[in-house]
């Protein structure tokens, strides 16, 4: 009985060239699940604090001294992908 893997659509490329590339593990079998890959422009506090990697208290520090802009739509904060673009940009700059 074949081997079953369980992977996301984003690494099955990989593996099944791992396997392809590995005579010793003939019998593998890929089960392909989806891969979720958020493309949005506007993100939430809790996703761009994830994304910049820092918890969301500081975050909000960002906001609050006006270095991370943001959109308000009805009582919801979002940060606009762009605008950690230019945080990273701005922060690099003085790093240098």
């Amino acid at each position: 009985m074949p081997n079953v893997i369980e992977v996301s659509m984003c690494a099955a490329a990989v593996v099944e060239s791992a396997a392809d590339s590995n005579p010793q593990v003939p019998n593998t079998q890929l089960k392909r699940t989806e891969c979720k890959v958020d493309q949005s422009e506007l993100l939430t506090v809790p996703e761009a604090a994830e994304r910049l990697r820092i918890s969301k208290w500081m975050l909000y520090n960002l906001i609050r001294s006006r270095r991370l802009s943001t959109v308000k739509i009805g009582d919801r904060r979002l940060v606009p992908v762009a605008a950690i673009r230019t945080l990273l940009a701005e922060l690099q700059e003085e790093a240098a």
